[in-house]
């Protein structure tokens, strides 16, 4: 009785395994064909100064970026600002850090800038 029984597992697992494979493979994604697509976006103007030093200190950096745009006629219409950091902190002394702060610029006059 127990060769019934152990034969009786065998063909549950030779059946469950592979069909539980097919589900997780259709789960990841590994039968998923992407669509690939062409659009054109329009390109924007940032307003950006490099700096090295800490990271710490990048508050600054956006307090000058945003000090310009007071100074601008149309501060009320900006508001998006970003900063792009380049060296890992875990991997560079702070004073060797890299990172550029700035604004989007798409409508700031040249006598802003």
């Amino acid at each position: 009785m127990s060769d019934l029984t152990w034969l009786n597992g065998a063909k549950a697992l030779g059946i469950a395994l592979p069909l539980f494979v097919a589900w997780w493979l259709k789960k990841s994604g590994y039968w998923y064909k992407p669509k690939a697509e062409r659009t054109v976006t329009p390109g924007i103007k940032a307003l950006f100064r490099r700096y090295t030093g800490p990271y710490q200190n990048s508050g600054a950096a956006y307090q000058q970026a945003f000090d310009v745009l007071k100074s601008s006629d149309e501060s009320g219409s900006y508001t998006q600002s970003f900063a792009i950091y380049l060296d890992d902190p875990d991997c560079a002394p702070a004073e060797k850090l890299r990172y550029s702060v700035g604004v989007v610029a798409n409508d700031l006059d040249k006598k802003t800038i």
